[in-house]
């Protein structure tokens, strides 16, 4: 999170998912591969930046997961 004249947020996630071995042979098998070319797991990366508004609930959205963020302002 940064302020300049309003306050911003940037996200930079990444899940990361091992794909069962059945799938994996199946895929494979599907694909005429061998198994052990098959990657071992799938990353679904979540990148954005926003503005936000100090006490509003933002939600970022990917297909595989969520984020909800809510940025408080802090008194001095």
């Amino acid at each position: 999170m940064y302020q300049e004249r309003f306050a911003h947020i940037e996200v930079d996630l990444e899940l990361d998912r091992t794909i069962p071995q059945a799938i994996r042979e199946r895929f494979a098998e599907h694909q005429q591969e061998d198994v052990d070319w098959m990657t071992e797991g799938w990353r679904f990366p979540l990148k954005e930046a926003r503005r936000v508004r100090f006490g509003q609930l933002h939600y970022l959205d990917h297909p595989i997961y969520g984020v909800l963020i809510k940025v408080e302002q802090v008194k001095k």
